[in-house]
């Protein structure tokens, strides 16, 4: 299982904004085309993934956003509130800590 935060101030409110990632196939917490938060890791040539709608006050605000994986269930935090949950099967671990600004 792993955890990845990201402490932002989003200037805009575009689509398709990373807010951190980890390689090409490993895992990524952006923005999608939809301009929600979208959490996904890949495993066994498969993307696993889970969106969540942003805070109504996203633009010109800090927030904290927090991605997890643990047991099969990726879920989305942002701002100490659940925003989505997904169960899916087992993704490959990966072991990481990063803190940055958006």
């Amino acid at each position: 299982s792993f955890t990845v935060e990201v402490i932002c101030k989003p200037a805009s409110d575009g689509a398709d904004k990373v807010l951190i990632a980890k390689g090409d196939y490993q895992f990524a917490l952006k923005t999608n085309s939809s301009k929600q938060l979208e959490f996904f890791a890949y495993y066994n040539n498969n993307w696993k993934s889970v969106t969540a709608k942003k805070p109504d006050n996203w633009v010109g605000n800090w927030h904290q956003v927090v991605a997890t994986y643990d047991k099969g269930a990726i879920k989305i935090y942002c701002d100490d509130r659940k925003r989505k949950r997904k169960y899916n099967h087992c993704i490959q671990q990966r072991s990481t800590g990063s803190r940055m600004q958006c």
